[in-house]
């Protein structure tokens, strides 16, 4: 089966993918499972996975998912179920964003949880100045995470982004992954219907959480990406975003 761990909506600033547009293409595409991410916001996810089931059934497993700002830097959860994807919610800050302790102590909790399913993913974790980034060491140094391990820790996936990156920090990721033996996931980062399909990952299990698990316990093979850092499109895929936000902007402005 086939499955894309991160794809946004119209309610990301830089989307402009209607739900039901997102179902049809995923579908298209082949595409067996994806987890809608969207910045901050939670309703994309929702509306996608309600309008999935009246359109298609079980042909598209649609999974709730969030990409959370806060103060060190972006992380994305999947799997959610409602329930969890309120408690995130309620975490939510006047300035929309989310301050990373106490979502690291909530996420914490619903691990606990025996029926929890969610992963935490790196979305980001190239080092630098570079807007985006993870500030790891930022993290590290308010003594929240003993060390650089107990940190990665937190993460269950790191992922293989093919959107807006540069091949050495995709690799940098891989790279990161491999230290610390954290599965990769390639993920699309879609933001523009173009990009749904392009990019996922493939897997012999029957669903996108249980092929995580098997590789987070070293199973070989249990995940397979569609795409080397090096095979990957970057110009085309920055080409993408930035058109989905021209269009988004003329859109709201009209």
């Amino acid at each position: 089966m086939k499955f894309d761990t991160h794809i946004h909506t119209k309610y990301s600033p830089c989307s402009n993918i209607e739900p039901n547009q997102l179902v049809s293409v995923a579908v298209g595409e082949g595409l067996d499972e994806i987890v809608v991410k969207d910045h901050n916001v939670i309703q994309g996810a929702r509306e996608t996975r309600d309008f999935a089931r009246e359109f298609c059934g079980e042909m598209l497993k649609v999974r709730l998912g969030i990409e959370l700002a806060t103060q060190f830097g972006e992380i994305g959860v999947s799997f959610l179920s409602d329930e969890e994807a309120e408690e995130i919610m309620r975490l939510r800050e006047d300035n929309g964003k989310f301050g990373f302790f106490d979502v690291a102590e909530q996420i914490n909790e619903m691990r606990r949880r025996k029926e929890s399913q969610l992963t935490v993913d790196l979305h980001h974790p190239f080092d630098g100045s570079r807007r985006g980034s993870f500030d790891f060491d930022g993290l590290l140094e308010s003594g929240f995470f003993a060390s650089r391990s107990g940190l990665m820790n937190f993460f269950d996936t790191v992922e293989l982004n093919t959107s807006c990156m540069r091949c050495s920090e995709t690799q940098g990721a891989v790279n990161l992954a491999d230290v610390f033996n954290k599965p990769v996931v390639c993920a699309s980062d879609s933001h523009f219907l173009p990009q749904v399909g392009r990019y996922h990952t493939e897997t012999k299990h029957p669903d996108a959480h249980s092929a995580i698990v098997a590789a987070g316990k070293g199973e070989r093979g249990a995940l397979r990406h569609s795409v080397i850092p090096e095979e990957i499109d970057y110009l085309r895929a920055r080409y993408y975003r930035t058109l989905s936000g021209i269009r988004k902007m003329f859109k709201s402005a009209a």
